[in-house]
């Protein structure tokens, strides 16, 4: 074999192993900040290779709550903390409690959601923290802002879906989950009031703008560098089966 076929195979080799890390990345995690206003963990900007966080019985729980974000798993690394899944189970608490669960195809979809942005181990390929803010004794930089890329046919089944379904209190669930819109709603509306912080009258612990695309997009990230965002092929159920 010649000097200059295996200096290309290792070239080859390097590239694929550079690109299985970016494929493998955590844009935010853990707990940088607690905001007393709406008494929720602001997370910290991270970049850094997912890893096994849960134990055994919280991995089990995982497996069943996030059954489709797992089903895509090869291991047991995440880009959450336990307190993290925590917390998420609590926000799925909260659309229980207005209804969602009456419509199975909506909850799913919008469970996969929040599941994807908190704990997927590919985080860094649909997600990026474009903004942070520093707080004394904060142990990094605390997520301000974070751009959450979304295929626009998953978001798009997604909120036909929810808007089919009524809430516990007659009016649609999406009505009720689109703050100021009401019954104006829309796709985005409904992901930008999701994503809205306190300070815009909304409950995220820090304001995520959702980016419907259908091929690779480029943002910048809080450092100043640039960042692809990746084409995410997950699927949503375009009915919904009122229980």
């Amino acid at each position: 074999m010649s000097r200059g076929v295996l200096a290309c195979e290792v070239l080859l080799v390097l590239a694929a192993v550079a690109s299985v890390g970016r494929a493998q990345s955590c844009a935010f995690r853990g707990s940088c900040h607690f905001n007393r206003d709406i008494r929720k963990s602001v997370p910290c900007a991270v970049d850094e290779a997912p890893s096994e966080t849960l134990s055994d019985s919280l991995w089990k729980e995982f497996t069943d709550f996030c059954e489709d974000l797992a089903a895509s798993l090869q291991d047991r690394r995440l880009c959450c903390e336990a307190s993290q899944f925590e917390t998420l189970k609590k926000e799925m608490k909260a659309a229980e409690a207005i209804g969602m669960k009456r419509c199975p195809g909506c909850y799913r979809a919008f469970k996969n959601l929040m599941c994807q942005m908190t704990c997927s181990p590919t985080q860094g390929q649909f997600i990026v923290v474009n903004a942070t803010t520093d707080k004394p004794g904060s142990p990094g930089p605390i997520v301000q802002e974070i751009v959450y890329g979304l295929d626009k046919n998953f978001a798009n089944t997604l909120y036909s879906t929810c808007n089919s379904a009524r809430s516990n209190v007659v009016v649609k669930l999406t009505t009720l989950m689109c703050g100021a819109y009401g019954n104006r709603c829309n796709t985005l509306r409904f992901l930008n009031f999701l994503g809205a912080p306190d300070e815009e009258g909304g409950y995220s612990p820090f304001k995520i703008r959702h980016i419907l695309h259908d091929e690779d997009i480029q943002v910048t990230d809080y450092r100043g560098k640039p960042r692809v965002i990746r084409k995410q092929a997950w699927l949503a159920a375009d009915k919904c089966k009122i229980q």
